[in-house]
């Protein structure tokens, strides 16, 4: 899990990781000095202000000094920090910054609070961070590559209006009291401005609404006020306005540790979510819209809203028909599992599948983007909440992002009591059969911030939440399952499954398709996860054939797999449908063998996603393509008789 400013081993090019920062646990630990007379520039390692070793003033250019290098930054900005000077002892003596020596963010630029730092890096690491920016991702040689700078590519989303960086001389010497080393202040950046940083919407995300004519925008600011979005069918005229509604959550609303715990790298304030839907939208049109929030001075007077700029999205197609004036065009989405924040993972595969689904949605029209289950993979760090929702924020504020909930989202140990499980369970560590192996992969979230940053469509369909829900969009019935909840026979998730297939009218929607985070079918060899397979088979399995389920979606498995049509007791062409798991957005790929069996069809260890194409009524195709080169890989039909 990268740290908010993406730090990096000084010692190997890999993200240190915010959950495990040693430096956090050493800040945080530490004695601080000079907060008090913050605007000196040096101190000694024991924190007395310097002079010369003859007994004058110390020469101003020695003196520690660490710059910006401007006086406003926007999210997004790149950002470079530089610091010069040197260090001296007691009796006076020179000596260059030490490696180990730290330079902290904070953010308000007043916080007076050492340990309430946003991120973290030692002298060596911000070298580190630096030369990885200008290598990798810029293509510069070694040579160019300054010794005294931090630079940081974007910068993250912070909603505060000012901060400043400070550099502290670690000393050289352990605290009796603490055993660790304390910290003194040597120069700060100043305050600088964040523009609009309370303000700015982040995380654009759309998602369909409850009714076919209904579109819901999501979006976080800092500031709180009535959300509002206007819209239009042309972008110079947004005739058109909804307002929504608004909330948040605190750290005592997660379930365990890390994720309730206020320190870096831990619980971030997510700041105000907002929810707003438009309606009465004509189906298969294009609108325009932008968001923002209203708020009002303490006189009741309006202040100006801070916009977001204009995008625009295409309705869905009319429920029964395919878009086109004579209802004869294929309509194309996307469905994939298991993608991760920036930089989870060694290849950052999340990233690449991103930029392939954004080709997606301008070279080949695809009208939305079904996510099952395992989003960020933020475990309990709550800023890489708004690092993946701004990044997929490219492509989901275009088309609606249907997602599920995974493990790494809901499944947790203990906390969950006292109404905090917002998927309405009592019981204080969720769903733990002791068949199963849910543990605590949300690190403590318990689906609080998955619950409170999507809205699904599931009133429509009397589901629940993010959870579990159904929704038509065109030819396609599609009904999302939370495999992290119980689905035995009798269970509230099985019975509303069963209703909600039996009400599925196939005339309408020809096509029905069932989506999960874990499979029902998968040859991977995992022993715990293939338990929890077949007890889901046992469970659901006829639901699915009783009602002529086409295509089985899942993830879990961070690799592609198909099994043969028909799929039903472990035998092809018995009645089932296809089942694809499809777990490789961009997590770390799995490295398991396979176990024998009859039923696998196709295995890839590849990144990648599938891109569902309704070409008419009888026909629907499945094709899995790489993200390395947009190569189709495996396609698979679903034909019916007209």
């Amino acid at each position: 899990i990268p740290t908010l400013l993406g730090v990096r081993h000084h010692d190997h090019d890999t993200f240190v990781n915010a959950l495990h920062s040693k430096l956090y646990d050493a800040m945080k630990a530490a004695t601080y000095r000079g907060m008090a007379k913050k605007r000196l520039y040096a101190f000694d390692t024991y924190g007395q202000s310097l002079r010369s070793a003859g007994g004058g003033d110390i020469n101003a250019a020695a003196t520690p000094k660490i710059t910006v290098d401007r006086g406003s930054v926007s999210f997004g900005s790149p950002l470079a920090v530089t610091w010069n000077g040197h260090r001296f002892d007691k009796l006076g003596y020179s000596h260059p910054l030490d490696d180990r020596d730290v330079i902290a963010l904070y953010c308000p630029a007043d916080e007076a609070n050492p340990r309430k730092f946003r991120d973290a890096a030692r002298l060596m690491e911000a070298r580190r961070t630096t030369a990885h920016l200008l290598e990798v991702e810029n293509g510069e040689t070694l040579d160019t590559v300054p010794d005294n700078q931090w630079r940081v590519g974007s910068f993250p989303t912070v909603r505060e209006e000012t901060c400043e960086f400070r550099l502290w001389l670690r000393s050289d010497h352990r605290e009796k009291s603490t055993g660790e080393h304390s910290y003194s202040l040597a120069a700060t950046t100043g305050p600088f401005f964040v523009r609009h940083g309370s303000t700015t919407p982040t995380g654009l995300h759309l998602a369909l609404g409850n009714e076919p004519s209904e579109m819901t925008a999501s979006f976080a600011t800092g500031a709180g006020g009535t959300p509002i979005v206007q819209y239009g069918t042309r972008d110079d005229k947004l005739h058109h306005t909804a307002r929504g509604t608004s909330n948040t959550y605190t750290a005592d609303e997660l379930c365990q540790a890390p994720a309730n715990i206020t320190e870096p790298g831990k619980f971030t304030d997510p700041g105000m979510l907002h929810h707003v839907t438009m309606t009465e939208l004509s189906p298969d049109t294009e609108y325009y819209y932008r968001v923002g929030v209203e708020r009002s001075d303490s006189s009741g007077n309006l202040k100006t809203v801070h916009w977001s700029d204009v995008n625009k999205f295409v309705t869905s197609p009319k429920v029964g028909t395919n878009p086109g004036q004579n209802d004869d065009e294929p309509y194309k989405y996307v469905a994939y599992a298991d993608q991760g924040c920036p930089g989870y993972g060694a290849k950052d595969g999340s990233k690449r599948v991103t930029r392939w689904v954004e080709r997606e949605v301008e070279e080949q029209g695809i009208r939305a983007v079904h996510h099952f289950g395992d989003l960020s993979y933020a475990n309990g760090a709550g800023h890489m909440w708004d690092a993946w929702t701004d990044m997929v924020s490219t492509f989901a504020k275009q088309v609606p992002l249907m997602i599920g909930v995974g493990n790494h989202e809901y499944d947790h140990s203990a906390g969950g009591e006292s109404g905090k499980d917002p998927s309405g369970l009592s019981n204080a560590d969720g769903f733990q059969p002791e068949w199963g192996n849910f543990g605590s992969d949300s690190a403590g979230e318990c689906g609080v911030p998955t619950s409170r940053r999507f809205k699904m469509p599931a009133e429509k369909s009397g589901g629940n939440g993010v959870y579990w829900y159904s929704f038509d969009h065109g030819l396609v019935h599609t009904v999302m399952i939370s495999s992290e909840h119980d689905l035995s026979p009798g269970s509230d998730q099985y019975d509303w499954l069963r209703r909600d297939l039996m009400s599925v009218d196939r005339s309408l929607t020809p096509f029905l398709i069932v989506e999960s985070h874990r499979p029902l079918y998968n040859s991977e060899d995992v022993p715990a996860n293939t338990v929890v397979s077949l007890a889901m088979r046992d469970e659901i399995e006829d639901l699915l054939v009783d009602h002529n389920v086409d295509m089985f979606l899942a993830g879990h498995y961070h690799a592609y797999l198909r099994t043969c049509g028909g799929l039903y007791q472990s035998k092809c062409d018995n009645g089932g449908p296809v089942h694809i798991t499809v777990g490789s957005a961009g997590a770390e790929l799995d490295s398991y063998p396979l176990y024998t069996q009859d039923w696998t069809t196709i295995f890839l260890k590849a990144w990648g996603y599938g891109r569902i194409t309704v070409h008419n009524r009888t026909a629907l195709q499945f094709e899995f393509v790489a993200d390395e080169d947009g190569k189709v890989l495996d396609e698979f039909w679903v034909r019916k008789h007209d």
